[in-house]
């Protein structure tokens, strides 16, 4: 029988130098259910990762305090894993062969404010280059409209360049689905409201803007009153007020607040405009009498042997608009009397407008306000049901005097929302990003590994 012999640590050995059935059994039971090779490689690479980490943070010379500042901040953290798709993005844009721009882009961002800006500025304009011809013929204001045009002409081809996100928030970088879009969107809207017509018609015929002829008088009131479809850039308002606010992370609340204020002073502004266009609707030429002109509004306003048509235009508009917020307002002091038939149905009409407008700003501002005061009214409804438990209960003075004060500093600190119900309905990519975010101030003093990422889950 051939005797078993033992190595240096007293394990016995096979004669053939290998390991016994039975070592063999103990060491597999070592790392139950997996390979050999692969558990040891793991160790190994472990070990030397480990070694290596050890070395460059914790070794001589190194700080290992956990209230050091961490070498690897947040942001390292966040890049590693949850800026993947913002990278992936980027690079497809970069490999893409047309250029194309990020519409989140900081430059991209200010341009689209300058345009909101410009539209704003149209809406103001517009109204007063149709209604007061006095306005029109200045040259500086002549100037800034054809600057204002060349930057919406400019805007256009922009727009066949700037990416989208489709449905799945990722961004559009193709060139082809670009056009596509922004064709059946805005493209028909801008392009109208920025061909300069009266300039086309005076480089067709140099001699039309200054001839005196009937036909010449009338083609230009006519293109005058075309310059209204550029009040159609408005409706591109409502878009910059959604970037401005998810850019800037303004109030919700207080965005659709100046919304509606602007609302009413835009109606009261282009109702006055129009008002004065029915006083005056023809340009007064320099030989005719101003009293040989047919009577209307502005002859009679104030008082009646006073003609308001000599004025200055910005005393009319100043007029227009005091009859207008008075009409709206229902007030109607009566010193302004309208006189012919189109006076009387335009004044009809703005007071149905007026009616209308008022009583759906009203009504919101009056919504928004509770809407924006929630802590409040949830404060008041709480309390209101404590008062209403301790009456019921009977309460000592005592107790009653620690239930309200504790409730007072509960509420005074307690959150309006669920917070782990919010978390709960969103993505886990997203949850982790907020959790991230949320909980910055804890993780930045946090030791990792370099490579080492993060997951929280609530």
């Amino acid at each position: 029988m051939a005797s078993k012999m033992r190595n240096p640590r007293g394990n016995a050995v096979a004669p053939g130098g290998g390991p016994t059935a039975a070592n063999t059994k103990k060491a597999k039971a070592a790392i139950p259910g997996m390979h050999r090779s692969a558990s040891k490689q793991r160790v190994m690479n472990m070990q030397a990762y480990d070694k290596e980490y050890f070395d460059h943070n914790l070794g001589p010379g190194r700080r290992s305090s956990i209230t050091a500042k961490p070498k690897h901040s947040l942001k390292t953290i966040k890049d590693s894993k949850f800026s993947r798709s913002y990278r992936q993005i980027k690079h497809k844009a970069q490999d893409s062969k047309t250029y194309i721009i990020n519409p989140k882009d900081a430059n991209s961002v200010k341009w689209d404010i300058f345009m909101g800006i410009l539209i704003a500025y149209s809406g103001v304009t517009v109204p007063l280059v149709v209604c007061f011809p006095g306005f029109q013929n200045q040259s500086d204001w002549s100037t800034v409209s054809t600057v204002v045009d060349v930057c919406f002409g400019i805007d256009i081809v922009r727009n066949f360049v700037v990416g989208y996100h489709d449905e799945r928030d990722e961004l559009v970088v193709d060139h082809v689905d670009i056009a596509k879009k922004y064709v059946r969107t805005w493209f028909v809207l801008d392009a109208v409201s920025t061909i300069p017509i009266e300039s086309i018609i005076s480089l067709i015929d140099p001699q039309a803007d200054v001839s005196h002829s009937y036909a010449s008088i009338q083609l230009f009131r006519i293109l005058r009153v075309t310059r209204i479809v550029k009040l159609a850039r408005l409706a591109k308002l409502r878009t910059f007020f959604s970037k401005a606010e998810e850019t800037f992370g303004l109030n919700a609340g207080v965005v659709r607040l100046v919304r509606l204020i602007l609302l009413v002073l835009f109606v009261s502004h282009l109702l006055a405009c129009f008002f004065h266009l029915l006083g005056q609707p023809n340009d007064p030429p320099s030989h005719e009498p101003l009293d040989n002109m047919p009577d209307s509004w502005l002859c009679t306003a104030d008082k009646p042997k006073r003609c308001l048509r000599g004025e200055t235009d910005s005393v009319r508009y100043l007029y227009s608009l005091y009859w207008v917020i008075t009409t709206l307002t229902g007030v109607g002091f009566g010193d302004v009397i309208i006189v012919t038939a189109f006076e009387k149905l335009y004044a009809i009409f703005a007071m149905i407008i007026g009616a209308s407008v008022f009583g759906f700003v009203i009504g919101n501002i009056s919504t928004l306000l509770e809407s924006m005061d929630k802590r409040a009214a949830m404060y008041q409804m709480k309390m209101m049901l404590v008062k209403d438990y301790i009456r019921t209960r009977n309460l000592p003075v005592d107790l009653r005097v620690k239930l309200r004060r504790y409730f007072e500093h509960y509420l005074s600190r307690a959150s309006l929302f669920d917070e782990s119900s919010i978390l709960g309905e969103i993505s886990l990519s997203l949850r982790n990003e907020i959790v991230h975010e949320t909980c910055k101030d804890i993780f930045q003093y946090v030791q990792h590994p370099p490579s080492f990422d993060i997951y929280w889950t609530i």
